[in-house]
């Protein structure tokens, strides 16, 4: 069990210490009952907008891991038709890496801890990842 400033994570792992290990069995019964198994980062600390856009990545990041290639992708590829003198709109570029950074906030930043806790939090998770990026991404045209 580790600690996290504005969290904890939980490796699911008895520890020497008991009140850590009645911690982590409080957590891990906790997410249980949420169907969330694994390891997870919880949020310790009440919700502020400082905590919500905290960098307190889950343990395994992996959709703002690819939403974070995929914007350095296509910038190479906007970089590369600048330089050989071909036109691309700087307009869909900023709008497909909004969209980008909008997914990375979203399931990277501590919303998405929260989000495993409060309802209101993951409505607004989805609400974004349903209706703000999408045409975001479609505007920055990348199949074109």
């Amino acid at each position: 069990m580790s600690a996290i400033p504005g969290g904890t994570a939980c490796s699911w792992q008895e520890t020497a210490d008991p009140a850590a290990s009645a911690l982590a069995r409080t957590l891990r019964s906790e997410m249980s009952k949420a169907g969330v198994e694994g390891p997870v980062w919880v949020p310790s600390l009440p919700p502020s907008l400082g905590e919500y856009l905290a960098p307190n990545l889950q343990p395994v990041p992996l959709i703002p891991a690819l939403a974070l290639v995929a914007a350095l992708f296509y910038l190479a590829g906007a970089i590369s038709l600048w330089r050989q003198g071909r036109r691309w709109s700087p307009v869909r570029s900023v709008s497909f890496l909004v969209g980008c950074a909008a997914i990375i906030v979203v399931m990277g930043a501590g919303i998405e801890g929260y989000g495993l806790r409060m309802f209101s939090i993951f409505m607004f998770q989805q609400l974004t990842l349903m209706m703000a990026v999408p045409p975001l991404l479609v505007i920055g045209s990348p199949g074109t």
